[in-house]
């Protein structure tokens, strides 16, 4: 596997704790909303196995505090073709103390990668029996939206393209994986993770 709990780390380097790679099984515009189903995913094994309370930061990183430290999970993907036909891999990248990450159980990998599959299995299952819906994460929006952090409070957004930082109410998020943040005047923007990054306001 692709991680040891016994291996001595620093809070500096994260590593990759699970892989996966899938064969998409959904129309190919459907394919972006994969990394948000992968957050769910995470999301359940943290809270089923950890006994801690995560939450997602959008768009898809899962953090837990685990003995009053953090954990973070990231998800780096890729897709590429080969004689098998489309692909699309998944590193899920953990970064946290050293104390932290030895508590892990000795199997966490093994049972996030299972948690992973059943996330993604049941969402492609779903968008077969339903191909035309509104967005990738029409069936389960509810959920996701139930696990993001900072949901109706003030946010930092700082936009990708240079432009200055400004402060916002996080809204919610559409069925494409957007955030959509309530600006001081009321007026609403949608925004896409290559647009923008959030965090708390100060």
């Amino acid at each position: 596997m692709s991680w040891d709990n016994t291996k001595d780390r620093t809070s500096h380097e994260p590593f990759c704790i699970a892989h996966v790679r899938i064969r998409p099984q959904v129309p190919q515009h459907l394919i972006s909303g994969l990394p948000w189903i992968c957050s769910l995913g995470i999301y359940d094994a943290c809270a089923n196995t950890l006994n801690h309370q995560a939450h997602i930061c959008w768009p898809y990183r899962v953090e837990v505090e685990l003995y009053y430290e953090r954990l973070t999970f990231d998800i780096v993907h890729h897709g590429g073709c080969d004689e098998g036909g489309v692909f699309v891999d998944i590193d899920i990248i953990c970064q946290g103390d050293t104390p932290t990450v030895q508590a892990l159980p000795v199997n966490f990998d093994t049972i996030l990668q299972s948690c992973l599959m059943d996330r993604i299995t049941a969402w492609q299952h779903a968008l077969s029996k339903t191909p035309a819906v509104a967005g990738p994460l029409a069936f389960v929006a509810s959920e996701y939206f139930d696990h993001v952090d900072h949901m109706g409070h003030a946010i930092a957004v700082h936009p990708k393209d240079g432009s200055a930082p400004y402060t916002a109410t996080l809204a919610g998020v559409d069925v494409w994986g957007r955030a959509v943040v309530t600006l001081s005047d009321a007026t609403e923007r949608t925004l896409a993770p290559e647009q923008a990054s959030l965090c708390v306001a100060l």
